[in-house]
């Protein structure tokens, strides 16, 4: 089982820099330049970069969440993540790896009721797994991560509007600080 996950993340991984262009030396440079910015902040002003990026960020205690609305962080329609927020990616991937190698990822998508319930079902474990091939991609071991599809269910807003429907496809990323043994 974790042999078939490394492979997973390695092939979603693949697939991630393919879909999101960062092969090229002008996306290598842009995250350079993002490795260079996330180094010399605090994770306060890490936490304040994420949040204004669209995504929600609830810290208590050792345990943050960032809740990601997937109309601002992917392409219409896609998995493919936009390029404007691979520095909120970079970022968050610098807060987890500043908590330490036992530090635990919980990446869930969330869809909306609206449509074919296995094709939202889907699309929800694709931003997911390209969510955890991101983190992955930026040094996070695959045993820290898990991946997980929640689907419609626990829905935070009512699916008849359409603000409701945004809200409601997300991926959310908990981090969790186990306690010492």
């Amino acid at each position: 089982m974790v042999h078939s996950k490394k492979i997973l993340l390695a092939i979603l991984g693949a697939t991630t820099i393919i879909l999101s262009g960062c092969s090229s030396t002008k996306n290598q440079a842009f995250d350079t330049a993002a490795e260079a910015k996330a180094i010399n902040l605090s994770n306060e002003q890490l936490l304040q970069d994420i949040k204004k990026s669209g995504a929600t960020v609830v810290a208590q205690g050792d345990q943050i969440e960032f809740i990601l609305p997937v109309n601002k962080f992917f392409a219409d329609n896609s998995d493919q993540v936009k390029l404007k927020q691979q520095t909120t990616f970079h970022n968050i991937s610098t807060v987890i790896h500043r908590k330490g190698p036992t530090t635990k990822v919980k990446v869930t998508g969330f869809t909306n009721n609206f449509g074919s319930i296995s094709a939202q079902n889907k699309r929800a474990q694709q931003h997911a797994e390209v969510v955890a091939a991101y983190l992955w991609n930026q040094g996070i071991d695959n045993s820290q991560i898990s991946i997980n599809n929640a689907g419609s269910h626990n829905a935070v807003a009512y699916n008849d509007t359409m603000a409701g429907n945004q809200a409601n496809r997300r991926v959310e990323i908990m981090i969790n600080q186990p306690a010492a043994s």
